[in-house]
């Protein structure tokens, strides 16, 4: 009975080898279709090489348990074929896709590493570092107090550490109250470099000499500022009309963006005149003795408006700042700046220049010392002719009396 079956068997899968046989468009050689049973050496090599032997699957035979050995129809492994060909097309596609991200990730990552002042070509250099002379005469700086003095004491001594890489000499710092005290330092020979406001280098220069170094870059890139008027939100207080007879606070008398400026906002409204402030507009004018003191001032009540720098709302808490607005501007102003003394080593002043030109904030050390410098950006190059209109302000008031020093004629 098993020999019968197995006889009814083959002679079904003979009919079935031969009727997929001529699927193919050619005879059934079941001689051929044994010697093509095994595999060629040529086509494993293949395999293993990564190339699929398809030419080879248009006749390997394979095992079917009921019907033997079946030869695959010719024309089902072109289709087989081309759908493993548009495989690879579209694996190709997607690795050469693949690859160009990589590409291009990689080149934005070289452009932005080429952009950053570490390992990248910086704007300004780093002078090269020379030796302390521990012998030659000191160089001495001296800075102002914005904040709490220790603090800008401890401030100043990174300062100088960074410094004194590049200068080659001893240098001492020392921390004054206001800016008349930084002027008669320098005159006195007990400061060859000072951080100053415009006013007070104005008065330097025309009084002894001094000369513009580098002026501070702020928040936006540029080497200037305004003043503002600020006054409380709920005062009521919308205009600059409405704070006749009130009372104000300024800075400090001595003070370009805490006195002059935002003085001159109410000149060119024609509400002052420019020879009085208290009495003629105002009911009291007081002068705080600092940007945070003024606008304080005005937080607390004490004063009805204050005219300070742009940026004195920062000196405030956060809940505080949300209290007070500002309803004027002034012109701008160059920035403050670091000046030198007259007669100061030409060499030594360069190679502080360069120092403080060299910083740039987008660098992680660079920006530790900026933090310190009163939290600037940046220093750009100064030159006199920077303050030709601010010295028209000056004349005026009677703090510069020579404006054409600057390029400018007295109104």
């Amino acid at each position: 009975m098993n020999s019968h079956r197995e006889s009814r068997e083959s002679k079904a899968g003979e009919s079935v080898a031969q009727a997929v046989a001529s699927c193919a468009g050619r005879p059934h050689n079941r001689s051929a279709d044994l010697q093509s049973a095994v595999s060629p050496i040529s086509n494993r090599q293949s395999a293993r090489q990564g190339r699929a032997p398809l030419d080879w699957l248009e006749t390997q035979q394979v095992e079917n348990l009921r019907y033997g050995r079946l030869e695959i129809c010719a024309t089902s492994l072109r289709r087989l074929r081309y759908r493993l060909g548009t495989l690879r097309l579209r694996a190709h596609r997607q690795a050469i896709l693949a690859i160009l991200a990589c590409g291009l990730l990689m080149l934005q990552f070289s452009t932005f590493a080429q952009e950053q002042p570490q390992g990248g070509a910086r704007k300004h250099p780093y002078p090269e570092k020379v030796p302390l002379n521990a012998k030659a005469e000191p160089l001495r700086i001296a800075f102002i107090s914005y904040a709490n003095p220790q603090t800008v004491v401890k401030d100043s001594e990174a300062v100088v550490r960074y410094l004194g890489q590049f200068v080659g000499v001893p240098i001492q710092s020392s921390v004054t109250l206001d800016y008349g005290s930084s002027i008669e330092a320098m005159r006195g020979g007990k400061a060859d470099l000072a951080f100053v406001d415009p006013l007070a280098f104005m008065m330097a220069h025309e009084q002894i000499g001094a000369l513009p170094l580098l002026l501070e870059v702020y928040g936006y890139g540029k080497p200037t500022y305004h003043s503002c008027i600020w006054v409380r939100r709920d005062s009521g207080i919308n205009t600059l009309a409405d704070l006749k007879g009130k009372n104000i606070a300024f800075a400090d008398q001595i003070d370009m963006s805490g006195h002059l400026l935002p003085r001159e906002i109410f000149v060119q409204a024609r509400m002052l005149t420019g020879k009085r402030v208290e009495g003629e507009f105002f009911k009291q004018v007081y002068f705080a003795g600092g940007d945070e003191q003024a606008m304080r001032s005005v937080a607390n009540r004490f004063v009805d408006a204050a005219g300070v720098s742009q940026y004195a709302d920062q000196l405030l808490r956060l809940e505080e700042r949300d209290q007070v607005k500002s309803i004027a501007t002034s012109i701008e102003s160059p920035s403050h700046l670091v000046m030198a003394r007259k007669g100061l080593d030409k060499s030594v002043a360069d190679r502080v220049k360069r120092a403080l030109l060299a910083l740039e904030i987008s660098d992680p050390n660079d920006k530790i010392i900026l933090n310190k410098l009163y939290g600037v950006q940046g220093f750009a190059e100064a030159k006199l002719s920077d303050f030709a209109e601010v010295a028209k302000i000056a004349a005026r008031y009677g703090f510069v009396k020579k404006p054409e020093l600057f390029g400018a004629r007295a109104p």
